[in-house]
């Protein structure tokens, strides 16, 4: 049941919105916990479709490195490096720290997708 409510964006949507509890360290979780769940299911489009609404629907959302993370590892899933990239340059534009595990969910997207010139070149970036 729960594998059937992933397949629908609007579900992960509802799913995702983040409890009562703002301002705890933990807001950004039910969003994350969605991403990964989307890209375990090969459904990459529907992971950017909720980091999109994430951006321009809900105020309270926490965008930060965790959630882009989670939205690469999501393309990766499926040897989608270009949306990988992407999504890489996205975060530093929204001035969002690209840390290890951003990088590393890139490199892994782009050599999931036989780029290996690419994940090079993230790899010297990092």
């Amino acid at each position: 049941l729960v594998v059937a409510l992933l397949f629908s964006c609007s579900m992960c949507r509802a799913f995702a919105v983040p409890s009562p509890q703002a301002g705890s360290d933990r807001e950004d979780a039910p969003y994350k916990q969605v991403l990964q769940a989307l890209g375990a299911a090969s459904k990459w489009q529907d992971a950017l479709v909720l980091l999109r609404d994430m951006r321009q629907l809900d105020p309270t959302a926490v965008l930060n490195s965790a959630s882009y993370a989670a939205a690469i590892a999501a393309c990766g899933q499926t040897g989608q490096w270009p949306q990988a990239v992407l999504l890489l340059n996205q975060a530093s534009e929204d001035n969002v720290e690209c840390d290890q595990p951003v990088y590393s969910a890139a490199i892994d997207a782009c050599a999931a997708g036989n780029a290996w010139e690419q994940a090079l070149l993230l790899f010297d970036a990092a």
